[in-house]
């Protein structure tokens, strides 16, 4: 009796001693107002769609979806974003030259704003390109999910963060989430995109909450 005892103050130690703290780094008004703060429970379900993302080409290097821009394109945004050029007439004639840059210029100037965007770095520029397109795609299928990012994730005895979701899918009404993915600009960090979706599950599976991962069933880019 007392070795069942003891086993089960081990189970519940291990448990608690791996749950999880979230800091949402962004004011997305995209987020229904009641899933704002991401919790440890809207990851209490049985199975997660995981993924990673990247710029054209990252596909064929085992990225799970790509985006169809470059790195030059990406690095030319961010810049523009950060320093103010948007507003000059130089930005806007090399903008107007180039298909793709005019296309992901408007989603970005449409979007930053509501979705408190801030340009730290050149892939917050992917970042929401990604979630914009997913967000129109899953809209496009009259789904009741809705999709954020920049949600950090700590251990409860730790003030360092352990990771970030750049990407999460959850439901607008329970707020369960339905899949992450990681986001990276650099078509060489696929193994590290991988890395870093494997250790959130595994930091989900160890706090008892997410039983598993699995690979998306619908092409979200697309």
């Amino acid at each position: 009796m007392r070795f069942i005892s003891l086993a089960l103050f081990f189970v519940l130690f291990s448990q608690t001693s791996f749950a999880i703290v979230f800091k949402n780094l962004r004011n997305d008004q995209y987020v229904p107002p009641h899933c704002k703060l991401t919790k440890p429970e809207f990851f209490n379900v049985n199975m997660l769609e995981v993924f990673t993302i990247s710029i054209r080409g990252a596909v064929e290097r085992g990225f799970t979806f790509e985006y169809p821009m470059s790195r030059e394109n990406a690095a030319f945004l961010f810049r523009s974003f950060k320093n103010g050029d948007i507003y000059t007439k130089k930005f806007m004639d090399k903008v107007n030259r180039n298909f793709e840059l005019k296309r992901d210029f408007k989603i970005i100037q449409d979007q930053h704003n509501y979705r408190g965007f801030h340009f730290q770095s050149e892939g917050e520029v992917l970042e929401i390109l990604a979630l914009t397109t997913i967000q129109s795609n899953l809209d496009a299928l009259n789904s009741n999910l809705f999709v954020t990012g920049s949600v950090e994730y700590y251990g409860d005895r730790s003030h360092a963060p352990k990771g970030e979701l750049d990407v999460l899918i959850a439901d607008k009404t329970n707020c369960l989430a339905i899949g992450y993915g990681e986001v990276k600009l650099g078509l060489r960090s696929r193994s590290k995109a991988s890395r870093q979706v494997r250790r959130f599950s595994e930091n989900l599976i160890y706090s008892g909450f997410t039983r598993g991962v699995s690979s998306p069933s619908f092409n979200y880019m697309q």
